[in-house]
């Protein structure tokens, strides 16, 4: 069973960040070891990577990475879940975020190697750093790296670069592109059928009934929504941030999610090394509910490997030219 541990991260003096750490067994840690950050999405904490229906730990792609060697650290990124509400004093806006996310990682990642981030732990070997964000969370992670380059390689789940596009309850539809209100998806939020939206019509209906609970809301859900939530379902929310990562890139989406055109926003990533895209059949938009999830961990634990190996190319080349 992977090791938890609940970590409360000071940055700059002025918030909290919540996160949870996930570690493998004590054999697997004597390697170098790949240490994965995951952030929610927008009404989502980070206990969305952790998902446990009954005792069932299967819908947990925190643990299900533990067991395969990662260290994993599910983070709630300030202004959501149980990180702090505000940060000098307001709601963050979305720079103060990535601000606070880039603080973490650096923070994170450095006392795990020199041992100070948890008494018992000790140092750990870490070797790449991957940072992967579903929805909102995978908006974040692009412009975080696009700021402050903190990760070797990211992944972004289930986030449109280009415009977001909600499946509608049966007999409503979409405005025109031409309409003025065509993106102005807040005005059709009334609209959204929320389980269509989110899960493949394989899920089954006591699963859907967990994620859709309002009272109490399921332990992954929050009431906390980032004040710039508006702004990611406005036309090219992150394409910007997005062309100004150069680390490899990896999107992801399900066959029913929310995305207008994947390959749209591959062309958003105009100065990365490295670009692939999977779209995961037998999926929407809560990828962890997914009966297909297990093939979305897949490709992110190869994806993994993949900067792992490059880093490792470039170093070995590095020191014979140098």
């Amino acid at each position: 069973m992977p090791e938890v541990k609940e970590l409360s991260l000071q940055i700059e003096e002025v918030a909290t960040v919540a996160a949870t750490l996930f570690l493998p067994d004590a054999a697997a840690r004597e390697a170098p070891l790949p240490l994965l950050f995951l952030f929610p999405g927008g009404g989502m904490s980070r206990r969305y990577f952790d998902i446990q229906l009954e005792g069932d730990d299967s819908y947990s792609q925190a643990r299900w990475f533990a067991r395969r060697g990662f260290v994993v650290v599910a983070m709630d990124y300030p202004g959501a879940g149980d990180s702090s509400p505000k940060v000098n004093g307001t709601t963050p806006n979305r720079a103060q975020v990535e601000q606070g996310i880039a603080s973490a990682v650096r923070q994170v990642a450095d006392r795990l190697r020199d041992g100070r981030l948890c008494e018992d732990l000790g140092a750990l070997a870490v070797d790449v750093v991957i940072g992967a964000g579903h929805s909102v969370g995978g908006h974040l992670v692009v412009g975080t790296q696009a700021a402050h380059r903190v990760f070797d390689g990211i992944a972004s789940l289930g986030a449109s670069m280009v415009g977001t596009r909600l499946q509608l309850r049966e007999g409503q539809r979409h405005p025109f592109r031409a309409s003025a209100n065509y993106w102005d998806k807040v005005a059709i939020v009334a609209e959204v059928d929320w389980t269509r939206n989110d899960h493949w019509s394989d899920v089954p209906d006591a699963v859907i009934a967990a994620d859709r609970k309002t009272d109490p809301l399921p332990p992954w859900r929050t009431p906390n929504l980032p004040r710039f939530a508006p702004e990611l379902v406005q036309p090219f929310p992150s394409a910007l941030q997005a062309a100004n990562v150069q680390v490899p890139v990896l999107l992801v989406y399900g066959e029913q999610d929310v995305t207008l055109e994947p390959l749209e926003d591959m062309a958003t990533f105009r100065s990365t090394s490295s670009l692939a895209l999977t779209i995961v059949p037998g999926m929407g938009h809560s990828h962890n509910l997914a009966n297909s999830r297990e093939v979305l961990w897949t490709r992110l634990r190869l994806f993994a490997g993949e900067v792992a190996a490059m880093r490792q190319f470039q170093s070995r080349v590095a020191a014979k030219t140098g």
